[in-house]
Formats: structure tokens, C-alpha cells, sequence
């Protein structure tokens, strides 16, 4: 598998996502096949006649496709064929890394396993999503997903949403940048709608330390004031999107601490579209030029009149309103309820550690300082699907940090 493919970015700026979105465009392989072109082979997947042109002694013919899967596509397959994941990744890692012994029993336990699901039933459509090697030779898999899937390319649909939020008359600042195999996610703020937040942020205080040169240039770069006494959020919304059926596109509000950059995701007030199309015909995708520009229109109309929504005075002073309610809610014991919040939301011990020094750090033994630690500590970790992970569970652990309290 070619290591130039770039598929993983954290905290970049937009001009590095659109430059990496527009490469990984370049190489992009969509193939839909029946089961029965499908086969695994030493630990890749092989698709029948996919491949580029070769020469035989009968003339010219269609070579097979190679691809090495990613974990994306390994929990795709499995979820589809009815393999539990968790023994297809053993499988993965002690068959295939251990098939150059000689007399290794799992050599091929991957291929057999997953060969044997899909010759159950030949005929069922697949839409494999991939990418090719600059290089030649092996490629990568990405997802194996239906066929009536639906696919919003990444950099397609950023455009189109930033045009409609453009189209909603507000300044907006593109503070933060993630992408991996999985998803895309682009912070966009709107410092110019602000509120005060006094219960929200009594007694806060950033867990960053905001002396360094390197976060006071952060702060100037987004033309930010750098932090004062005043207890202020602003607007902003979290464009998302996956091309690997790992959820559906999304707009989803988020107020930012000044403080901190803490962001908190409002989740029940998300624009969401489900990836969901017409069932695409065996061979090689070609996406109409129509049809993307017909869902350009419609997710730019969309995303408008969302942003109006979100960046507004009005919705801002709301939901500071509702969340102030829940945030004064004092946590009288924080070990046990970080203990139970960490169970919840599927935190690791180290991540619960992180939270713990981020919720003792901001000076707020509260159900909002619980909130805001997890929102902190979303900044610090490096896998970007995780920290979107902590971002999207801040509102929830508000919640539940109230109800432990009562």
C-alpha cells in the first residue's frame, strides 16, 4: 500500500485539507462488483477484472485490482458478511502477520473466512471505495459499502457548504481542520455573534497556558482578543462528512469558548443527510456531473439557511440560557463521577486521567467544569476521530454529571 496517499490530518488549515482532498481525488477508485469478483488474498482484496490493461498470449485483457484493506474496510466487510469484527482483526493481525512461517496453522484462516461469506451470495452488488497507488501496484480499500450509496466526496461537499454559509451574510472563520480514513471535520466560528456566559464560566479558568508566543499567535491569527476576565462564547458550526459510511453529512452548531477554544457540539440541533442513492450498476463509478451539481445546489441552500440559524444572537443567547441551567450543578465527589461518566462514553484510563487534570486545572467543580474538561481535553488528543468523539459527548456529559449529582 502506498504510504503518499495522505488520509489522516489534525489541527491543519483549510489550504492543507483542500490540497490533500484534491490529491486523494486524483486517485480515486470506486468499482462496483458482484460477490462473486470479489476475493481475499493473503490479507487484500482482489477485484476481478478491475485492474489496468495487460498483455497476454490472447491479446489485450482487464487485469485484477489489488487493494490493501484499512481498518474502515475491514469493519465494513465484517458488519456485511456477518464476521465478528473482533475476530477478523485477530485474524488480520496473527494470520496474516504470521504467514511467513513456514508452518503457521492461520496462514490463509482470513482468506478462507472471508472468501467463504462472499461465495454465499455471488450475485449480491458491492460498492468498493478505494484508492489507487501512485506508484502502481497495490492500492488501498477504504470501504466496502451497498450500492446505493451515495457519495458526497469530501472536497465537493466542503465547497458547497462553505458557499452556502457564505450565502448567509455572516463573517465566518475556519478555526480548525481534521480529517481521517473515517470522516471530515471543519470548525467554523463566528466571533462577531457573541454572548456572556457568567454561569456557565464562573471561576473558569483555561487549562492552556495562553503566555506562550505560539498560543497568542493562534489567538491573533483568527483575529481573536486574547483572553480576558469576560465570560464569553461565540457561534460556530462543525461541517462534517464521511465517504466511507461512517455516518451521514452533517451541520452542526457549536459555541466556542474565548477562553479556551473550548467547543461545545449541539447535536440535536444538526442538519444531517443520509448517503443513500439509486442502485449503482456493476463496473467502474462515474459520478454525472449533473448530479453532483444538483446536490451541490441543494446542500448550499441548505447549509444558508442553517447558518443563518446557527450564527444568530438569538440562537446563541438559547442555548447559553439552557446549558447555564444545568452547568452550576455542583460534583461533590469527581472521581466517582468521572469513573461512571468514563464508563458511559467509552473514555480509557489515560483519557480519564486527561480529564481529571483539565477538570481541576479550570477551577470549576461543577457539572459545566466536567463538560468544559472534556472539551479541553479534546484539544490535546491526537487521533482526530477521538477528539471529535469528546467534542460530540460534552453536551451528554453535562447531562449525566447532573443527574449523579441529584
Amino acid at each position: 500500500m502506498s504510504t503518499t496517499v495522505t488520509t489522516t490530518l489534525r489541527n491543519a488549515s483549510l489550504g492543507d485539507l483542500v490540497e490533500t482532498l484534491k490529491s486523494q481525488q486524483d486517485l480515486r477508485f470506486d468499482h462496483v462488483a458482484t460477490a462473486s469478483r470479489l476475493s481475499f488474498k493473503d490479507g487484500s482484496l482482489v477485484i476481478d477484472g478491475a485492474g489496468d490493461k495487460i498483455i497476454t498470449e490472447a491479446g489485450v485483457a482487464d487485469g485484477d485490482a489489488v487493494l490493501r484493506p484499512t481498518d474502515v474496510f475491514d469493519t465494513g466487510i465484517a458488519d456485511r458478511l456477518g464476521i465478528p469484527i473482533k475476530y477478523l482483526r485477530r485474524m488480520r493481525s496473527e494470520a496474516i502477520a504470521g504467514s511467513f512461517l513456514d508452518e503457521n496453522p492461520y496462514a490463509n484462516l482470513l482468506d478462507a473466512n472471508v472468501n467463504t461469506w462472499l461465495n454465499a451470495d455471488p450475485e449480491r452488488k458491492y460498492l468498493i471505495r478505494g484508492f489507487l497507488s501512485p506508484e502502481g501496484g497495490e492500492g488501498m480499500a477504504r470501504a466496502f459499502l451497498s450500492n446505493g450509496f451515495a457519495a458526497y466526496d469530501n472536497l465537493d461537499f466542503l465547497l458547497a457548504a462553505l458557499a452556502g454559509a457564505r450565502e448567509a451574510g455572516v463573517n465566518l472563520d475556519v478555526v480548525g481542520v481534521d480529517l481521517s480514513e473515517r470522516r471530515m471535520r471543519v470548525k467554523v466560528a463566528c466571533p462577531e455573534i457573541a454572548a456572556l456566559a457568567p454561569v456557565l464560566l464562573n471561576n473558569y479558568r483555561s487549562p492552556f497556558d495562553d503566555t506562550t508566543p505560539e498560543r497568542a499567535l493562534a489567538l491573533e491569527s483568527h483575529g481573536w482578543l486574547r483572553p480576558d476576565d469576560r465570560p464569553t462564547v461565540f457561534a460556530g458550526f462543525v461541517i462534517g462528512n464521511s465517504e466511507t459510511g461512517n455516518g451521514s453529512w452533517s451541520i452542526t452548531p457549536q459555541l466556542t469558548v474565548l477562553a479556551c477554544r473550548n467547543g461545545l457540539t449541539i447535536k440535536a440541533d444538526a442538519l444531517r443527510g443520509v448517503h443513500l442513492g439509486a442502485k449503482l450498476d456493476e463496473g467502474a463509478v462515474s459520478w454525472s456531473g449533473e448530479t453532483q451539481r444538483r446536490s451541490a445546489e441543494l446542500i448550499s441552500s441548505q447549509a444558508a439557511d442553517a447558518v443563518r440559524s446557527f450564527c444568530s444572537k438569538e440562537y446563541v443567547d438559547a442555548k447559553v440560557a439552557e446549558m447555564e441551567v444545568k452547568a452550576g450543578v455542583r460534583v461533590t465527589n469527581p472521581t466517582d463521577t468521572l469513573e461512571r461518566v468514563a464508563k458511559q462514553f467509552g473514555f480509557s484510563q489515560s483519557e480519564q486521567d486527561l480529564i481529571l487534570a483539565d477538570f481541576i486545572s479550570g477551577g470549576q467543580s461543577t457539572a459545566g467544569g466536567l463538560m468544559q474538561a472534556v472539551t479541553s481535553a479534546a484539544q490535546r488528543v491526537s487521533d482526530p476521530d477521538r477528539a471529535a468523539d469528546f467534542e460530540d459527548s460534552a453536551l451528554d456529559v453535562l447531562e449525566l454529571a447532573v443527574k449523579l449529582a441529584g
